[in-house]
């Protein structure tokens, strides 16, 4: 590991996607998930499959003991608030060196 300091990666919340979000319903989902996988964000295939219910997310959406589509639209909203806390968090002990 060298000492060489480096920002963290991600993809922050745009205005749009904001606006899907608060919009809550499964159209705005499958929007908001399809926005952030244009966009790079790491977690968006997975979502994206559990929303079409495809691959790996029909094995998840076959386990859940709730209604799926309020459940996806709840996550969607509390993952815009984990983004943008994560984003406001600039203590440099939140950089990452390699």
């Amino acid at each position: 590991m060298s000492g060489r300091m480096v920002r963290k990666q991600g993809v922050p919340i745009s205005m749009s996607e904001r606006m899907l979000a608060k919009n809550g319903t499964q159209t705005s989902r499958k929007m908001f998930w399809a926005s952030r996988d244009l966009r790079g964000d790491p977690f968006a295939s997975t979502a994206l499959d559990v929303v079409y219910n495809r691959g790996l997310g029909m094995i998840e959406n076959a386990s859940s003991l709730m209604n799926n589509e309020r459940l996806g639209v709840n996550l969607m909203v509390d993952y815009v608030r984990w983004v943008d806390r994560d984003y406001a968090d600039i203590n440099l002990n939140n950089w990452r060196g390699f």
